[in-house]
């Protein structure tokens, strides 16, 4: 896939799957796997929704979504080091979600269910 910045479609964050339309014109489908801020800035993590030549499958692909007036703009990290950072803050924030065990979100702070405090899980294993 070309590493050059990729025009940010506009997105409801909890759409499951994504299409981006890349420099060349193409449009690739992505599925959305998370968003969060890391350290000021915003980043998109996607995975392809179909094979693709150039992205290995279960690869997970991490942009920083840079935000203007008009539109955003997905651009690659080039800094190995904070890449890495981010997919291991992507990593803590997968494995928080699933070492929750209750039916809920758990994202409102007036979260009633019992299993949570809002800021680390209390469920037994």
């Amino acid at each position: 896939m070309d590493t050059n910045k990729t025009n940010a479609p506009e997105f409801d964050l909890e759409d499951e799957r994504i299409v981006l339309t890349l420099e060349d014109g193409s449009e690739k489908a992505f599925n959305y796997e998370d968003s969060f801020i890391f350290k000021d800035k915003k980043y998109l993590c996607l995975s392809p929704a179909e094979e693709m030549e150039e992205i290995s499958e279960g690869e997970l692909l991490i942009y920083e979504l840079k935000d203007d007036d008009e539109t955003g703009m997905l651009c690659p990290i080039e800094d190995e080091t904070l890449l890495e950072e981010i997919y291991k803050e992507y990593c803590k924030r997968f494995d928080e979600e699933e070492d929750c065990m209750c039916e809920c979100d758990c994202e409102d702070e007036d979260c009633e269910c019992g299993c949570c405090d809002n800021e680390e899980c209390e469920s037994e294993d």
